[in-house]
């Protein structure tokens, strides 16, 4: 059972909001709240308090990555979300947003590697404009490949791999407050977008017969650190109970 209420307490933390179970949460988008939870064993029922920050809006095409270290097919699904942000007609900033999602929101200093964010976060982007990444077969026949790559060839693919990583099985969305976040493929439009007090990541919440059910945690911009209470604490959002089944 994934350990929700987490927090950061050394180095080793994961980055991947759905590996949040394995090690410590990099997140906090609940702040300090404590969770205000009950469960009723005997349903397998749990109450929780917490807050609804948006709902899905629309949902971009699936990803088509059917293994997470096909490098094709996971460059051409960033490429498809690049075009699908663009001709939503929302401003450049954006594909920024995307950028920090497809790394799960979080940069290390040392990435930058003295770039900007701004430029570090393109520079991620256009790492997808390439089409010619060599399969991970080629690897498996002959490991002298990869030591006849340049050291940007080889650090370029270990960010695209990654990346890849990070979307298999998942879909970029857009929400009613017009932001973006990437959660498992199996959300739909309408599906709820809440924060569970106590709870350090966004959580994708479906309504059913008068109770929720989880669908999936999420990544979505701007709410992994804690923005969610700040606008809970100026009156823009309300805490309500959420009976999950």
């Amino acid at each position: 059972v994934p350990d929700f209420g987490s927090t950061r307490e050394t180095l080793e933390f994961s980055p991947v909001p759905f590996r949040h179970a394995i090690l410590k949460s990099a997140y906090s988008a609940s702040a300090l709240r404590k969770a205000e939870a009950e469960i009723d064993r005997g349903r397998g029922v749990l109450k929780a308090v917490g807050i609804r920050i948006a709902s899905v809006k629309a949902i971009a095409p699936s990803s088509k990555v059917f293994l997470a270290d096909d490098l094709v097919n996971g460059t051409a699904t960033v490429e498809s979300w690049k075009q699908y942000v663009t001709n939503l007609g929302l401003s450049a900033k954006y594909l920024k947003h995307l950028a920090r999602l497809l790394l799960c929101d979080i940069i290390m200093p040392e990435d930058l590697s003295g770039a900007t964010e701004s430029d570090f976060l393109m520079s991620i982007l256009a790492l997808f404009e390439q089409d010619h990444w060599p399969e991970l077969s080629d690897y498996l026949s002959d490991p002298q490949i990869l030591e006849t790559l340049r050291p940007e060839r080889q650090k370029s693919r270990a960010w695209v791999q990654a990346i890849t990583h990070n979307i298999f099985e998942r879909s970029l969305f857009v929400t009613t407050n017009n932001g973006l976040g990437i959660a498992q493929n199996t959300i739909l439009e309408g599906d709820l977008i809440c924060i569970l007090f106590g709870c350090s990541i966004p959580l994708i919440l479906r309504g059913i017969d008068g109770h929720y059910i989880l669908i999936s945690e999420a990544c979505v911009g701007g709410y992994m650190y804690g923005k969610g209470i700040e606008e809970l604490e100026q009156g823009g959002l309300q805490s309500e109970l959420f009976e999950i089944h």
